[in-house]
């Protein structure tokens, strides 16, 4: 678990990394900011799929398959449970 939302869900955090001392990089990667994308799950399941085929372990990966699980499950298209797009808030805390 990365962290909980508002709602209390557990946002989920995958970590793929076979041999942590041996690592040179670290990737991360994301899906669902936007809840609507629903084809963001089906992207990521085939991305972990592959990487648990592919990975040296040199890169240890860091995956949030779903980042707004409060926008998903209130059915929401682009914004979490505030109503603020979080993919337009950098680096601020006020949102308007």
């Amino acid at each position: 678990v990365l962290c909980t939302s508002n709602f209390s869900f557990k946002v989920p955090r995958v970590t793929v990394c076979s041999d942590i001392k041996n690592c040179h990089s670290v990737g991360i990667a994301i899906a669902r900011q936007h809840p609507g994308e629903a084809v963001g799950s089906w992207m990521m399941e085939g991305f972990l799929k592959r990487l648990f085929e592919v990975n040296s372990g040199s890169i240890c990966w860091i995956v949030i398959p779903m980042v707004n699980v409060d926008g998903v499950f209130i059915g929401n298209s682009r914004t979490g449970v505030a109503g603020y797009d979080y993919n337009r808030m950098y680096n601020t805390d006020d949102p308007s």
